[in-house]
């Protein structure tokens, strides 16, 4: 009961037999070979961002921001992160599999807006109520079940996909890539830690084998600065538009927290 080592996914509208089982049975190969834990500074990619997401979608709240509860209040216009790192509202639904448009029928051009610009705070979250409230600018950030009422809430965040690969990035280093990563939490001034239970060996093209559970840490101005190695296509046969986002952090076993 309550014991989970990996899980198999696909999402998109195209698929591919062949290319999946050939991923699966790498997959299941790197699971029964295990692999010593890389530990100190070590760059970690991320299949999922929700944690992180999770935090920057309660930062980027208009509401939040204008009432100086956001780590971020203050700062709009303030170049924040590193010049690579540009984040969008995204409704685009090739990505994200969701409605071009908010819970109350705003449209984008491009079905995006950014967020942060090459680094720069340029956009904070608001529907029609938070931007006629508290004078921002309306960028269709509602959200809401279809028989309730329209509300300021989850945002739709993607990082901007840069050329080139992870592999690229990593130059010849080997990373962890996280699949299970749960328990964890940023606090209000960005620090951030979490156990990772599923991890594994990680070249930038394929899983080499699985990691034992470890401990990550971070704070959100490095890993958005000089800890960020960017956002990339997924060299894994998991999905249409999966990406993998590297960063430094530090990596210790679990046992020694």
């Amino acid at each position: 009961a309550n014991l989970m080592d990996a899980v198999t996914l696909y999402r998109g509208r195209t698929f591919d037999m062949e290319a999946y089982l050939d991923f699966q049975r790498k997959y299941l190969n790197a699971l029964s070979k295990q692999e010593s834990l890389p530990t100190g500074r070590v760059p970690v990619f991320f299949i999922d961002e929700s944690v992180l997401f999770s935090f920057l979608q309660r930062a980027l709240n208009g509401e939040q921001y204008t009432k100086e509860s956001s780590v971020f209040s203050g700062k709009l216009g303030e170049k924040l992160f590193d010049e690579r790192v540009t984040l969008y509202q995204s409704r685009r639904s090739e990505q994200l599999f969701q409605p071009f448009f908010d819970a109350e029928g705003c449209i984008l051009p491009s079905d995006e807006i950014a967020l942060i610009d090459r680094g720069r705070l340029i956009h904070v979250a608001a529907d029609k109520r938070t931007a006629a409230q508290y004078g921002l600018p309306h960028i269709g950030s509602a959200s809401g079940e279809y028989d309730s009422k329209p509300t300021l809430g989850t945002l739709p965040l993607r990082f901007k996909v840069e050329n080139g690969s992870a592999k690229d990035a990593l130059k010849g280093e080997q990373a962890i890539l996280v699949m299970m990563a749960s328990g964890g939490d940023f606090t209000s001034d960005g620090q951030f830690a979490s156990p990772v239970q599923g991890a594994f060996l990680f070249d930038g093209e394929a899983i080499l084998g699985k990691l034992p559970e470890c401990i990550i840490r971070g704070n959100l101005y490095d890993m958005l600065g000089k800890d960020y190695m960017g956002t990339f296509r997924s060299p894994l046969y998991m999905g249409e538009e999966e990406v993998v986002t590297g960063h430094y952090l530090d990596v210790q076993p679990l046992e020694s927290r």
